[in-house]
């Protein structure tokens, strides 16, 4: 209902699948692998957004668009380095790690629904839908 790429839903829904089914610290690794990826994307596709508001662009990684949110006033410092500290723990405890610890991917999982609704919400009050790309 937010807007965004049906592939985001599906990298949420697995992610949780994986956590609620987890055996072990390989299943919850993948988890935070599949929460990663969505707040990486979910970043991404609103910085497409918002240069194509504005008439600019930027590159569609995560660094460029966190720098280009940065920028922007789309956020303020402190949110970026929230959200850049959010990222670090994403990749240290998932994508660097052989396996994750399930009190990490538990309020990681939170962590990242919490902050995407934030994000979404902020967003709005700007006047900025993301809008799927490839429905």
């Amino acid at each position: 209902s937010l807007g965004f790429d049906p592939k985001l839903t599906a990298s949420l829904t697995k992610a949780e699948n994986l956590y609620q089914s987890s055996v072990d610290g390989f299943d919850l690794k993948s988890c935070l692998d599949h929460i990663r990826s969505f707040y990486e994307h979910l970043t991404i596709d609103a910085g497409q957004a918002i240069a194509r508001n504005s008439g600019t662009s930027v590159v569609a990684d995560w660094n460029s668009t966190m720098t280009f949110l940065n920028n922007s006033s789309f956020l303020s410092k402190q949110q970026d380095k929230f959200a850049r500290g959010l990222h670090a723990l994403l990749s240290d405890e998932g994508v660097h790690s052989l396996i994750a610890e399930q009190e990490f991917v538990r309020l990681l999982r939170n962590m990242v629904i919490e902050y995407g609704l934030m994000f979404l919400t902020m967003l709005e009050r700007k006047g900025v839908t993301i809008k799927a790309s490839n429905p």
